[in-house]
């Protein structure tokens, strides 16, 4: 991927969870060996897979709704700033078991805990890739702007540099 495609991948995920309530540690498009960009963040701590959508309290699956559109953000905002991108095999994430396409792995992974019919899974993924894309359309200046302030501080931002940009 390109810089302007990580940039724009790493700004849909911060700005996304930013206007989700996440904490936004860090944005960087700084390569390392796992991934080319990333974004650090506070984010709810539920990966067994033993949990269901009924073992869930109320605010766990809204935080965990947030989790799944702060990772389709990434690519969803690659695609909205170029089409032809590969925003489907974006997002490596990190971990020996991550590949290409590692966000949607990852959304996957969530939805299985919510929803465990496949009927059900797959309308709800429709529903949260429309919901995200909403976003990202609705917060486009925000995620252009970050993009351009990474690019200009040496490819990285912590939390109060994005802050600003944000509000």
């Amino acid at each position: 991927m390109r810089n302007t495609e990580v940039a724009y991948h790493e700004a849909g995920h911060a700005v996304i969870a930013h206007v989700l309530g996440f904490r936004v540690r860090r944005v960087t498009i700084v390569p390392d060996d796992k991934s080319q960009g990333r974004m650090i963040w506070d984010k709810l701590p539920v990966r067994d897979r033993d949990l269901g959508w009924s073992d869930l309290r109320p605010h766990q699956r809204q935080r965990l709704e947030d989790w799944i559109i702060v990772a389709l953000a990434g690519p969803l905002a690659m695609r909205h700033s170029n089409p032809r991108s590969h925003w489907k095999k974006s997002g490596t994430g990190y971990g020996k078991f991550m590949h290409k396409g590692a966000d949607f792995q990852i959304v996957g992974e969530l939805i299985d805990i919510l929803h465990d019919d496949r009927a059900v899974a797959c309308a709800y993924w429709g529903y949260v890739r429309a919901r995200t894309e909403a976003l990202v359309k609705k917060r486009w200046a925000w995620i252009d702007r970050s993009l351009t302030t990474c690019s200009n501080m040496g490819l990285s931002m912590t939390i109060s540099e994005s802050l600003i940009l944000w509000g």
